[in-house]
């Protein structure tokens, strides 16, 4: 008798483009390279799927707080609240791709999670940042100093119950790697993220010496991510 296969797993890549250049691009490009350079090859059971947030309709009742509120949510062809909240519930977990350093331009990803119910969102879910390089500090191992955008993130979605993966916990092995994934642009590639430059590229901006592309936070993070996702389904 044939083997019936199941249905592939999914998890939703969840950003917003509806931001400030060069973080809208940045925010592109750092999904697609998440997805396939760290995340897609270590979970093989399950697709990823990058949903720009931007392509829905999801206003907040006060708009004067998003940075381009003049902008936003006029084009005719934008999907539904009652969309969103379908595609939400296709998936079995999150990740979401936020910048971490002003906490103004989260503002409509907050939103987007304000409005679902809370049985689409009690789900596995990992944090990811990208932003401009901050200056090196020696006493903080953490790469999230100074970024508050994590920690609001992070407070707001336990709150409503979302099942954060626990990333600020030490590693095994000695060498304490606590801390979210984020993608650290360098501040001299910054302005060519702005203008479409040589250096516009995604590449080694991502951590501290000591992560590579077979061992980092990212990769350390989908397996807890998947790992969460299994123990929920016994």
């Amino acid at each position: 008798m044939a083997t019936v296969e199941r249905p592939a797993k999914s998890i939703a890549l969840i950003h917003n483009t509806d931001l400030p250049r060069p973080l809208n691009v940045l925010s592109t490009a750092i999904a697609e390279f998440a997805k396939h350079d760290y995340f897609a090859a270590r979970v093989p059971h399950y697709e990823i799927h990058i949903i720009d947030i931007a392509s829905y309709n999801l206003s907040p009742a006060d708009s004067s707080s998003s940075p381009k509120a003049d902008e936003t949510n006029t084009a005719p062809d934008l999907k539904s609240p009652s969309d969103w909240g379908t595609e939400i519930s296709k998936h079995s977990a999150f990740i979401l791709l936020f910048p971490y350093q002003t906490w103004s331009y989260c503002t409509s990803l907050k939103h987007a999670f304000s409005i679902l119910p809370s049985h689409l969102i009690h789900k596995p879910t990992l944090l990811l940042g990208f932003g401009k390089e901050e200056p090196y500090h020696p006493n903080e191992y953490e790469r999230t100093w100074k970024k508050k955008s994590f920690g609001m993130m992070r407070d707001f979605l336990r709150k409503r119950g979302v099942k954060l993966v626990d990333m600020e916990s030490d590693g095994p092995g000695g060498w304490p790697k606590g801390g979210w994934p984020e993608f650290m642009v360098y501040a001299d590639y910054w302005e060519d993220w702005i203008t479409g430059g040589y250096n516009a590229f995604i590449g080694g901006q991502q951590a501290e010496a000591w992560e590579n592309r077979d061992e980092n936070r990212c990769i350390r993070g989908i397996k807890m991510l998947v790992a969460g996702v299994e123990r929920s389904r016994k």
